[in-house]
């Protein structure tokens, strides 16, 4: 396998070969994703541009926007994943892959994406993010945490394990200001 590089829109990207790009949805976007009917894929032989929409994830409660990490011809899209697209959740980094492309302007591109210690503090930047975000959405409605601990209730130990206490709508609310926070702060600047 080739190196990993991640786009802020929480897209992978392994280069295994410089004419030769497979493309994925990190582990961290996919926890938000929940019932996940289709995934909706471009055609072969159709271009996409960095940072636009390339494909979608049609959610019982949320259609979820994939955005192109980087631009380039769509060369393969997984097949699996019209029969299974619960696949992109369970094997978001092997099995759940979304398309290959032959990328027009790597070598800049790529410059763009996080890569190594970057992409790490990236990844627990987010997580962090999401942690506060969803502690914020159970202090507004504490029931729908269910029990406490004091209550008999099971500890939460992570991110996966806070998840499963906020109904769907709820983390396509939290994916919906994740997937517009980078537009808003590029807008502002930062």
């Amino acid at each position: 396998t080739g190196s990993v590089f991640y786009h802020p829109e929480h897209c992978w990207v392994i280069v295994d070969h410089p004419e030769k790009v497979k493309i994925g949805i990190s582990k961290l976007l996919t926890q938000l994703i929940a019932n996940v009917k289709a995934v909706v894929l471009p055609r072969l032989g159709s271009f996409t541009g960095q940072g636009e929409c390339c494909a979608h994830v049609i959610q019982e409660a949320y259609i979820l926007p994939v955005i192109a990490p980087l631009s380039g011809l769509i060369q393969a899209v997984n097949p699996r994943l019209k029969k299974e697209p619960e696949l992109l959740i369970h094997d978001p980094n092997g099995e759940g892959w979304l398309m290959v492309i032959k990328p027009d302007n790597l070598g800049s591109e790529l410059k763009k994406l996080l890569f190594g210690r970057k992409a790490v503090a990236w990844y627990k930047s987010e997580e962090k993010a999401i942690i506060a975000r969803v502690e914020r959405i159970l202090k507004q409605n504490p029931t729908a945490a269910g029990q406490t601990m004091q209550d008999g209730g099971v500890r939460i130990t992570g991110l996966p394990d806070l998840l499963h206490s906020i109904t769907s709508n709820q983390k396509a609310h939290v994916l919906d200001f994740f997937i517009t926070r980078p537009k808003i702060l590029q807008k502002i600047g930062i």
